[in-house]
C-alpha cells in the first residue's frame, strides 16, 4: 500500500486478507477507501456490511447492506444473495438484541425472498425457522 497509496484494488485484497486473519475492524478504513472505486463499490460494501456486523455495529452494517442493495442492477446475481443474507443476519441480530417484533419480521421477509432465490442458500431453512419463531415469541409477548 506504501507503494501504491492510491490503487484502492491494493487497500480492496489488504482488507480482504485482514478480514481472513480476524482483524474485521481494521480492516473497516480500507474498505470505505475501497469502495469509491467503481469496479470494487459492491464487493468492497459487502465485506464492509461483514465487517460492521461482526464487530457488533448492526446499524452501520445495516445501513451498508441497504446503500449496496441500492446500487445494483438488475442482472446482480450471486452478489444480491450474498448482500441480502447480509443485511437478514444484521437485522436478525438487532431484533434478538432490541426485542423488536418489525425488524424480526423483515428479516424474516429478506429469509423467505432469499428461499424462493436459492432453497439451499447457506443455512437459510434453519434461520427462516429461527427468525418464524423469533417473530411469534416477540409478537406473543408484546401481546401480553
Amino acid at each position: 500500500m506504501k507503494e501504491y497509496p492510491t490503487d484502492l484494488s491494493v487497500k480492496y485484497e489488504a482488507a480482504r486478507r485482514m478480514v481472513g486473519l480476524g482483524m474485521a475492524e481494521e480492516a473497516i478504513p480500507l474498505l470505505q477507501q475501497a469502495q469509491d472505486d467503481a469496479k470494487l463499490r459492491i464487493k468492497a460494501m459487502s465485506l464492509l456490511g461483514d465487517c460492521f456486523a461482526k464487530c457488533g455495529f448492526d446499524e452501520e452494517a445495516i445501513d451498508t447492506y441497504h446503500a449496496a442493495l441500492g446500487k445494483l442492477d438488475d442482472n446482480a446475481g450471486d452478489i444480491a444473495v450474498t448482500l441480502r443474507y447480509g443485511l437478514l443476519t444484521a437485522l436478525h441480530s438487532k431484533a434478538d438484541r432490541t426485542r423488536d417484533a418489525d425488524i424480526a419480521a423483515e428479516a424474516l421477509k429478506l429469509a423467505s425472498a432469499i428461499m424462493l432465490k436459492e432453497f439451499n442458500y447457506r443455512d437459510i431453512r434453519q434461520r427462516r425457522e429461527t427468525l418464524q419463531k423469533l417473530v411469534k415469541d416477540l409478537r406473543a409477548s408484546a401481546a401480553q
